[in-house]
């Protein structure tokens, strides 16, 4: 498999999304990310995108794909959807 690269905005948008790309070599996917509640940060909710009380949400090309416990994990569950896919 080759080498996932995720790049991430550093501050959500008005949503709360932290939005950005995931690539594997030439395969391109539009990634949204809603943070837990605790680290939600944005200035209005979309509806049925409610922040998840501890989970970190990723949404892939609009569909959600993976959760993560930390953010720090992201990348791991990412890697592990697209070798399921």
């Amino acid at each position: 498999m080759s080498e996932v690269t995720l790049n991430l905005n550093s501050r959500p948008d008005g949503y709360g999304f932290l939005y950005g790309d995931v690539w594997r070599g030439d395969e391109h996917h539009r990634v949204n990310v809603l943070p837990p509640a605790g680290r939600w940060a944005g200035d209005l909710k979309l509806e049925d995108y409610e922040p998840h009380a501890t989970d970190w949400v990723v949404y892939m090309d609009g569909e959600e794909v993976a959760r993560a416990k930390e953010r720090d994990g992201l990348l791991a569950v990412i890697q592990q959807h697209l070798l399921e896919g």
